[in-house]
């Protein structure tokens, strides 16, 4: 009979519905277990930098002259440059922690490349000698510094 029919075609188009739903689920949690492990990783990369700088100069209101570093801190090919839009994907507290780490790494790493610029023109402006954002560079870096443990806690 043809209710037969149409009940065959609902049913079956329910069965495709919800394949398709529990496939979106699954991909989304895979993508989410991939930006984890990836803001992970790129965050292992520079640790050990980042930590030791922040255990060099653990208070920023001690530092009386400015610092010159080359190495950047974070460079311009990251993988913060390639997923940042999709960090909000994570959920909410994982995505304050991610952003709020890289946010203070590039600030810091801002400030680097400010310092580096100022000197090599002797370019400082009404006395500022590089010691205000060589203290905002520290700052910067010690809040990426304690944030590194709760990015390798993700997913736990």
């Amino acid at each position: 009979m043809w209710y037969e029919t149409l009940f065959s075609v609902i049913v079956g188009g329910l069965i495709v519905f919800v394949s398709n739903f529990a496939l979106i689920i699954i991909n989304e949690n895979k993508l989410k277990e991939n930006l984890r492990n990836a803001i992970k990783v790129d965050v292992e990369s520079i640790e050990e930098m980042v930590t030791g700088f922040s255990k060099k100069y653990p208070n920023q209101e001690n530092i009386n002259n400015p610092i010159n570093i080359d190495q950047s801190f974070y460079g311009d090919y990251g993988i913060y440059h390639i997923i940042q839009g999709d960090i909000l994907k994570l959920n909410e507290r994982e995505s304050k922690i991610a952003y709020e780490f890289y946010f203070n790494i590039l600030i810091a790493d801002s400030e680097r490349k400010l310092i580096l610029e100022r000197q090599k023109q002797n370019n400082f402006k009404d006395g500022d000698d590089g010691v205000a954002s060589t203290k905002r560079m520290v700052s910067a870096i010690n809040k990426s510094a304690s944030l590194i443990k709760d990015i390798k806690s993700f997913n736990q």
